[in-house]
């Protein structure tokens, strides 16, 4: 065995082994982001509900569909603070999941 195959091999041994970790960085760092938005959705949630009661203590009746889209909007930035483009894409999915859990929109379309 010469010295070219022997590095070869050892090549092809680390790329594989640099392959198989990168696999597990994706799929551990995926479960933690499924497990990051199960918290986010719950805190928006209970946030979008509070703000709901408040609104409607303060002026004595149910919300219109404008204000409860209003009470989304203000519950996204108050739920994700992150700024940027990232920010936004957050807090638009946030968004989504509120309008179409308190059917204020039947499709929600990202913007």
């Amino acid at each position: 065995m010469g010295y070219s195959e022997y590095l070869l091999k050892s090549f092809f041994i680390l790329l594989l082994a640099y392959a198989s970790m990168k696999l597990i960085k994706k799929i551990i760092l995926g479960a933690r982001e499924k497990i990051r938005l199960f918290f986010v959705k719950s805190m928006a949630d209970s946030t979008f509900k509070t703000s709901l009661k408040k609104f409607e203590k303060l002026k004595k009746r149910k919300a219109t569909r404008n204000e409860k889209v209003g009470l989304i909007v203000q519950t996204s930035h108050e739920v994700m603070k992150e700024s940027g483009e990232r920010g936004h894409w957050k807090r638009q999915k946030i968004r989504k999941f509120l309008s179409e859990r308190y059917k204020v929109v039947s499709l929600y379309k990202m913007k």
